[in-house]
Parts: C-alpha cells; sequence; structure tokens
C-alpha cells in the first residue's frame, strides 16, 4: 500500500492560505493527522502528516456539511413579496 503523505505546507498549497492558517484549520476542523515522532503533547508541524485520501473525504464532508447549513438557511428565510412596501396611508411616505 502506498499511501500519499501531504505536510502541513502541501495542505495550505491545497487550500490557497498561508500555513499559519492551515494549521489554524486543521486544529479547529479536526482533520486526522499522523505524528512520525510523537513527542510530549505538542503538535511539531514539520513531522505531521495527513492521508491525501483522508484529506480528500475531510474537504468533502465539510462541503457537504456547509451544503446542508445553506439549504437549511434558505429553506428559513421567507419569500420576498412583489409588492413594494407601502405605508397604510397616502400620506405616509
Amino acid at each position: 500500500m502506498n499511501a500519499q503523505l501531504l505536510a502541513i505546507r502541501d495542505l495550505a498549497e491545497r487550500w490557497g492560505v498561508d500555513e499559519r492558517r492551515a494549521r489554524a484549520v486543521v486544529i479547529e476542523g479536526g482533520l486526522p493527522q499522523i505524528e512520525l515522532t510523537a513527542e510530549g503533547k505538542y503538535v511539531r508541524w514539520p513531522t505531521v502528516r495527513f492521508q491525501a485520501s483522508t484529506v480528500e473525504a475531510w474537504e468533502a464532508e465539510r462541503e457537504r456539511a456547509r451544503t446542508i447549513k445553506v439549504a437549511t438557511f434558505e429553506a428559513r428565510v421567507p419569500a420576498v413579496s412583489p409588492r413594494p412596501i407601502r405605508g397604510r396611508r397616502l400620506g405616509a411616505w
């Protein structure tokens, strides 16, 4: 099995952001990672790798969640009336 491993700089290039933002997305989004040399409790970014297939699945799940979120928001927004809003009395405006 030959799995392609990506570094954080590869993810930053893939997403079109700087490495600092890519690190924040990885931490916030819970992207599964592989620690090549686990030492201590802190993340050592030079030794962290990500499987390409896992990254693709994670991105697809995020896109699906974003689509569902937009669809439910659009379902809650009432339709705009075709009539213009006017005052009740002629001289109100």
